[in-house]
Order: structure tokens, then sequence, then C-alpha cells
């Protein structure tokens, strides 16, 4: 009998929890992103780079038309620039070099997100994103020679990066569990990343505007 009792509750529960609408879903996604970074003088004359951040995403729904969106991506920030040299005798530049830097990251993002909760959802949204540092370095072209090397930039940079994240979108269902996510992203950076002095007080901040797409399974 007490066996009996027990199956027939699991199976209660079991069917209570299926027959509720779904209120989490996991995904996969892709971000064509341009990066940069900001904060002195020097490094504000730096042209941004393409990159690709993929990363898989966790959606919750608390309401509606709330829900709490969170992940982990891997990123690649950072800038590029043209170093020009001037030949002595005629002042004009005859050598040029070319500079990466990359600042490799793991991020988390924790945001609040309102939806329209129609077929064709549009959301917008915002909150915090913690990055924690992978790998720092910097790939140099050699003046007048098309081979790159790379050199470490020996932990200048703090393993913590942190700021403000803007989310905003439309979903739409391929089928009863799964949804088309495509949108727009902004990681803000807040903090110094740099562990040692920067020019005239200044600081190095990152930046990120990306391209979401993703696939979403419902739970």
């Amino acid at each position: 009998m007490k066996k009996m009792f027990l199956f027939l509750t699991s199976v209660l529960v079991s069917a209570m929890i299926y027959s509720q609408e779904s209120k989490m879903a996991i995904g996969f996604q892709v971000a064509p992103s341009i990066t940069s970074i900001r904060g002195n003088t020097l490094i504000d004359r730096y042209d941004s780079r393409f990159v690709f951040s993929p990363g898989i995403t966790i959606d919750y729904k608390i309401t509606n038309h709330i829900s709490f969106n969170s992940g982990l991506a891997f990123e690649r920030k950072g800038a590029k620039s043209n170093t020009r040299y001037l030949d002595n005798q005629t002042t004009f530049p005859t050598t040029s070099q070319d500079f990466k830097f990359h600042f490799d990251y793991l991020t988390l993002p924790l945001m609040f997100v309102y939806n329209t909760n129609t077929e064709v959802n549009f959301y917008i949204g915002g909150g915090n994103f913690l990055g924690f540092l992978v790998s720092e370095k910097i790939n140099f072209s050699k003046p007048n020679d098309d081979v790159d090397d790379i050199l470490g930039l020996n932990e200048s940079t703090k393993k913590i990066d942190f700021g403000l994240s803007f989310l905003a979108g439309i979903t739409t269902s391929v089928n009863n569990k799964l949804v088309l996510d495509i949108g727009l992203r902004d990681y803000m950076g807040l903090v110094n990343i740099s562990r040692y002095y920067v020019v005239n007080n200044g600081a190095i901040k990152t930046n990120s505007y990306s391209l979401v797409i993703g696939l979403k399974y419902k739970i």
C-alpha cells in the first residue's frame, strides 16, 4: 500500500510539472561583434575590431512579461592599430606595423528582460555583466612583413571586467519547443582593466556591440 501511494504521488507530481507552461529555456547563440577599448587619449585613436562570440544562454520566465536572462559566452575584446614609421631623411612614412590587442573573457550576463509575450515577441532589457579574463596578448606584424608575431602582455590586465549590459530584439517559435532569437546587445565596461598606470590618469575600458543570433529550447 505504501509503495502504491508513493507511485501515485510521483505520477501526480510529474503530471503537474509537465502540464505547466515551460518557464525555462536554454540555448546556443553566436554574436558577430564590433569591439573596442576606450579611456585615454592614446587608445581612443585605436580602431575597432570585428570578432565572433559564441555562448550558451539561460532564460527563466518570472511573469508573462518579465524574465531573467543569463548564460556564459566566450568573448574576444580589444582593438587594432596601424603605426607608420617615418624616413629620417624624407620625413615620409616608409614602413608600417599592425597591432591587434586581444583580451579573451568568459562573460556572465545578469539581465532582466521585458517582453510583449506575443507570437512574434519583442523584448528589451538590461543589467550587468561580469567578465573573467582567460588570456591576453598582442599580435603584431614586423615592418614590411606579413608574418604576425605574438607578444604576451605579462599579466598587465586585471582578471575581472564589469559593466552595464543592454539587450533588445525579437523571438519567434520554430515549433513547440524551439525558439529563434535575433537581437542587438551592448556590453559597456565600467572599470579600468589595466593593472598599471595609464597615461594622463586615464583608463582602459572595454565595449562590445553585437548582433545576437540563437536557438533556445524550452524545458
